[in-house]
């Protein structure tokens, strides 16, 4: 039987036997190249309601094809969620290019909906490079096996599963029958001689003769991959007058300022985005309200667009850091939830020059049912990192503390990009395309997205930030 054939049949009695639970089958990997020893089937069910009861499933229905080699993969949706963190048995969010190239059976291609960061690959192609050189030297001593494939070449496969993997945390995905021609045209001189003449031979290697090669490209990665892509710098820790503020520097010089306006509430971890930002040439601010964390006062006994602004002015005059004085000149906000509220106040503030509001808080008086909530939640879960009075808190539901509106003129109106989750529960998409619409600003919608957290911002939200800024 064709591939093709087995597997639409095979697809059928996955799809006949587990039913409306059934996201997607996916071909993918070097399968759909021609170039595949065994089947790689990708399965995506909807609930992780009885798992035994799904895994049993398929292990009937692969052992009624026990003459085919197939490599059945099952995921359920709830684990695309964190496109980060997202792996596929040892493949890290690196493998998403990939898997946006497979041929769907059944249902639709989550992976066409998801961006990982570059990062996020890099850091997961060094670990899975690793991985590949660990296992292959147990494999030289006759401590363990490399890999349950049986493909009678192995280990030239894996290594150009290396080389193909490099190119994907540089951002270039090619199939199996380009990736010699691409790997060899880039780095035409990265294996010694005698290592390229061992991976030209035309016959399987063997432990001994590839594990140099393994050697060199974990070598090269080594090198590489944290030198181009991980700021080795971390934020500073670094106060004015009440505000406590993490900093971290472009990793050029530049006179591109961001200020993080957080949600609420946060654990004030944010070095991931602060890093990202910094890579891309901004110094980035991320401050603490006054009375949360470390800063000093009363949550609320002032405006959070106050805290935000005396930090803006404290860097329009100079402040020294670690002995070196930063002056900004302009300063842009990033604001999410609640600080996409608190930012949206300070567009009229001459020193900001652009504003990203992700998910905002519009109009802190529409909810108070909610806020009420929320007020119970800090109390209990935050106790100490949020420091606030009845009187604060009701100064805020009342909408007396941050009014947006207030803050709109025709000039502020050209600083300010509005991003937001279609499938957000919390900050209505259809209330922020009222607001936008009224006020006239503009409004991006992720329609796979929820609620827009400084955790969601990688891909191609990120980028589309980097575009507004």
């Amino acid at each position: 039987m064709a591939i093709q054939d087995f597997v639409s049949s095979f697809t059928k009695e996955v799809v006949s036997s587990l039913e409306e639970n059934v996201v997607s089958v996916l071909l993918y990997g070097s399968t759909v190249d021609g170039f595949g020893y065994d089947i790689d089937l990708l399965i995506v069910l909807r609930n992780k309601v009885d798992l035994v009861s799904d895994v049993n499933i398929l292990k009937e229905i692969r052992e009624q094809h026990a003459d085919k080699k197939i490599d059945l993969q099952l995921l359920y949706a709830e684990e695309l969620e964190q496109v980060n963190q997202f792996s596929l048995d040892a493949h890290g969010c690196f493998i998403i290019p990939v898997l946006q190239k497979a041929v769907t059976l059944f249902g639709v291609n989550p992976f066409l909906q998801m961006d990982p960061d570059s990062t996020a690959i890099a850091g997961d192609v060094l670990q899975k490079i690793q991985y590949y050189l660990f296992r292959a030297r147990q494999a030289a001593y006759g401590c363990g096996v490399l890999h349950k494939d049986t493909n009678p070449d192995l280990h030239r496969k894996k290594i150009k599963k290396i080389m193909q993997d490099l190119l994907l945390a540089d951002g270039i995905n090619v199939t199996s029958s380009q990736l010699e021609d691409q790997w060899f045209a880039l780095y035409p001189s990265l294996l010694s001689n005698k290592n390229r003449e061992v991976f030209n031979l035309g016959r399987p290697l063997d432990i001994l003769e590839a594990l140099p090669i393994y050697e060199e490209l974990y070598q090269f990665a080594l090198n590489t991959i944290p030198h181009k892509w991980f700021s080795k710098q971390k934020p500073i820790l670094s106060r004015f007058n009440d505000i406590v503020f993490e900093f971290l520097p472009a990793n050029h010089q530049t006179n591109q300022f961001v200020i993080l306006c957080e949600g609420l509430p946060c654990i004030p971890n944010r070095g991931v985005l602060m890093a990202q930002l910094s890579r891309e040439g901004w110094n980035v601010i991320y401050p603490r309200y006054r009375g949360t964390w470390e800063s000093l006062g009363t949550f609320l006994e002032i405006s959070p667009a106050d805290d935000i602004q005396q930090i803006c002015k404290a860097f329009s005059v100079g402040i020294e850091i670690r002995n070196q004085t930063y002056l900004a000149k302009n300063i842009s906000l990033l604001g999410s939830s609640f600080g996409g509220g608190v930012a949206l106040c300070l567009a009229d503030h001459p020193l900001i020059s652009s504003l990203v509001a992700l998910s905002p808080v519009v109009d802190f008086s529409s909810n108070p049912a909610t806020f009420d909530s929320l007020k119970r939640y800090l109390s209990e879960m935050y106790s100490g990192a949020y420091r606030f009075s009845k009187d604060s808190w009701q100064s805020l539901i009342e909408g007396r503390l941050l009014i947006p509106q207030d803050h709109l003129s025709s000039k502020s109106l050209k600083k300010i990009t509005v991003f937001a989750g279609e499938l957000d529960p919390e900050i209505k998409t259809d209330d922020l395309r009222t607001f936008c619409e009224r006020v006239n600003v503009p409004l991006i919608v992720y329609p796979e997205q929820s609620h827009l957290s400084f955790s969601k911002v990688s891909g191609r939200i990120f980028k589309d930030i980097l575009a507004h800024l």
